[in-house]
């Protein structure tokens, strides 16, 4: 619905823009036949090469709107964090030589989200993502790069379950990420202390338990369209364990 009113919107601007075109057009070619530079013959077929031109324009236009084949749609969207932080961290007792002061602008979080649907069944996530490491340095990343597979159960206890193949979503926490409405402060309580991260490599199936709950109830309740089964939801995967930003530190796996 959305992309029928802005492709109505669109056509309108286009047809506003051409129809004052037209009528300066017209008004030279007139003023031309006046002064006898062109007949009126070469006025009409000056008009009917540029009604052509237009109709191409317009059918240009509506093939680059239309969907790529073989795709369903294309979501590209974005999310930032900055935040700006003064004080002073004390290790130990005020006056220590070492408390050190702080009054810094930071980008705590910068990643664009790519979301490709092919079928009813599959589609694909990538996800850079850019992050500030200890030297100030802004370095680029990729935080989810995965295929999603949708399964068809229909059935009253397991429900839109879906599979993520690749670096995808980790269990709990993007649960706890996306319920948490204070992200910009930080990051979660397992990440920071380097437990596990939101994003990792290997393989999930993610799903919700007796179906989801009403809509009504969804939007009356803050983050409530979040996971939002019934009974709760679950996540079982097989992954590395090291995270999307850290090394793989077992090399003695069976």
């Amino acid at each position: 619905m959305k992309k029928a009113k802005w492709m109505l919107c669109l056509f309108v601007a286009s047809i506003f823009l051409c129809s004052n075109v037209a009528h300066a057009t017209n008004a030279l070619l007139e003023k031309l036949v006046e002064k006898g530079y062109i007949t009126e013959e070469e006025a009409r077929d000056i008009e009917r090469s540029e009604r052509e031109e237009k109709e191409k324009e317009k059918k240009d236009l509506v093939s680059l709107l239309k969907p790529f084949k073989g795709v369903e749609y294309v979501k590209v969207g974005a999310l930032g964090y900055v935040d700006f932080s003064a004080g002073e961290q004390w290790r130990g007792t005020r006056g220590n030589p070492e408390n050190f002061h702080r009054n810094r602008w930071k980008i705590t979080r910068g990643y664009l989200n790519i979301k490709v649907k092919n079928t009813p069944w599959l589609g694909f996530r990538i996800t850079p993502d850019v992050h500030l490491d200890d030297f100030g340095d802004v370095k680029l990343r990729i935080k989810y790069y995965y295929a999603q597979f949708n399964l068809p159960w229909k059935n009253s206890l397991f429900s839109k379950t879906w599979v993520e193949i690749g670096q995808g979503h980790f269990p709990l926490l993007d649960y706890q990420e996306h319920i948490n409405p204070y992200r910009c402060q930080g990051t979660m309580f397992q990440e920071r202390f380097h437990n596990f991260n939101s994003a990792d490599r290997g393989i999930g199936i993610i799903g919700l338990l007796g179906g989801e709950v009403r809509e009504d109830y969804q939007k009356s309740v803050e983050f409530g369209d979040k996971y939002p089964g019934k009974y709760g939801s679950y996540h079982i995967g097989f992954y590395n364990g090291c995270g999307y930003h850290a090394k793989e530190q077992n090399n003695n796996k069976p």
